[in-house]
């Protein structure tokens, strides 16, 4: 079992950064890249990788605390350091600036795995990418470099401090129960 990576470097710039996430933008006051080569090695090295099939641009997407709407190229996240970790997603509707329900899970990420799932824009749903897809995927990752956003590491640490005790048997409890936790479980006609 490998050890976490180090911790990264601190440093401090005054304004917001414009954060790029893999063909998206927005403004935040971290860009969560803010780290030293030797953590950058370790977490490119050692980190998992969550492949994220088929998402609309405008999509908004999360890891953790931060969030972002993806772009064209959007694949995922690399770089993510092993331990429990919430991915999630909300549908936009780009012409109304409407953001649908959020949509995630919770998972323990181990130093080098490969999550991918498949976003199903008719039904809205995720679903599991597995078998041959998922091996062609873990061969082509160096080539999908450029649609992977690094995890935010500078949110790590906060992150961490409110997830230390979740169990991997915890989540294994929820996953048996249903594979996405959604933020509306019941929706009601308006008529």
């Amino acid at each position: 079992m490998s050890s976490p990576p180090p911790k990264p470097s601190t440093s401090s710039s005054g304004g917001e950064k414009s954060v790029r996430f893999s063909g998206s933008s927005t403004s935040r006051g971290s860009t969560g890249l803010d780290m030293d080569q030797e953590t950058a090695r370790a977490l490119l090295d050692n980190g998992a990788y969550f492949v994220f099939l088929d998402v609309p641009p405008g999509t908004e997407f999360g890891i953790d605390f931060p969030s972002w709407n993806t772009g064209e190229r959007f694949l995922g996240v690399k770089m993510i350091p092993p331990g429990v970790h919430y991915v999630y997603w909300s549908a936009v509707n780009t012409t109304y600036r409407q953001t649908g329900p959020r949509t995630g899970f919770f998972h323990n990420f181990a130093s080098r795995e490969l999550v991918v799932k498949r976003y199903v824009p008719a039904d809205e749903e995720v679903v599991d990418v597995g078998g041959e897809e998922k091996e062609r995927i873990r061969t082509n990752l160096r080539n999908m470099d450029s649609g992977m956003g690094p995890y935010p590491y500078d949110e790590w640490k906060k992150w961490v401090s409110l997830t230390n005790r979740i169990s991997p048997a915890t989540i294994g409890t929820y996953n048996m129960r249903s594979s996405c936790l959604d933020s509306c479980l019941f929706c009601y006609s308006a008529t």
